[in-house]
């Protein structure tokens, strides 16, 4: 199995292609990701059951894969096809999920101690906005190197029979080369927000009555459209990086990048 680097342009497109996987079925789409937050959700109503979601996470990341996969086929989804490998690899995706569940716990003790360095008493009368930020920076950094090994993790435990240390150092070495296009996917996202935002503004500046039902329906756009398009974008990068072979030109674009 084989990591695929690709030109950095690519990262433009997951978006776009993730928009079209939505658009072949918007109702099963939509109606997965709720599926998805509602579980958190509930389990953070639930109190101390939160701590389950890191555990179970990898196994509905999974799940939702199978959806986009379904979706992708044009077939009518199967109680086998949404839980495809599921069952088979529950034990491995658990492992995955513990795996998780300790990276949850450490990331939670770093910012319990940074909180408190920020509010411990100093010779200072206040922190300014640059204190704080170097105490974040050191979380914002290793969060990057958390997201590579667990993005594509689950995917390569259930449908690969990849061990979970193995799996998290695939995924860390695929987004590794390809940062430049998770970059521009980033950059692609980020410019989609601000968009929503510019439009709710402009809107507020020339007609103010309208400033909060269009802020309203933006809103509800990106919670039924743009959540369930961002989410699904991530299943694209995992076939381009790892299923489709790129075009020679692709190939030698990546590796000049």
């Amino acid at each position: 199995m084989q990591a695929h680097r690709l030109p950095m342009r690519a990262g433009r497109g997951w978006l776009f292609s993730a928009f079209a996987l939505y658009r072949k079925n918007p109702p099963l789409m939509l109606s997965a990701s709720m599926a998805y937050w509602l579980v958190g959700l509930v389990l953070a109503l639930l109190g101390p059951l939160v701590l389950l979601l890191p555990i179970i996470q990898p196994t509905l990341m999974v799940v939702l894969a199978n959806v986009y996969t379904v979706v992708w086929r044009g077939i009518q989804p199967q109680q086998s096809d949404l839980l495809h490998s599921v069952v088979a690899r529950r034990p491995a995706l658990i492992r995955l999920g513990l795996l998780q569940f300790a990276v949850s716990v450490t990331f939670a003790l770093v910012s319990m101690l940074i909180e408190w360095l920020i509010d411990a008493p100093t010779n200072m009368a206040e922190l300014t906005v640059q204190d704080v930020l170097l105490n974040l920076l050191p979380l914002l950094v290793i969060m990057v190197p958390v997201f590579m090994a667990f993005c594509f993790a689950p995917v390569l435990t259930a449908w690969h029979d990849m061990p979970p240390g193995k799996a998290m150092f695939f995924s860390f070495v695929a987004t590794w080369r390809n940062l430049g296009a998770f970059f521009m996917h980033f950059l692609n996202c980020l410019i989609v927000v601000m968009a929503a935002g510019f439009v709710r503004v402009a809107f507020s500046s020339v007609l103010p009555g309208m400033g909060d039902a269009v802020g309203y329906l933006l809103q509800l756009v990106m919670l039924l459209v743009f959540v369930p398009t961002m989410m699904a974008s991530i299943y694209i990068a995992y076939r381009e990086i790892f299923e489709t072979t790129p075009a020679p030109e692709a190939v030698t674009a990546g590796e000049d990048a």
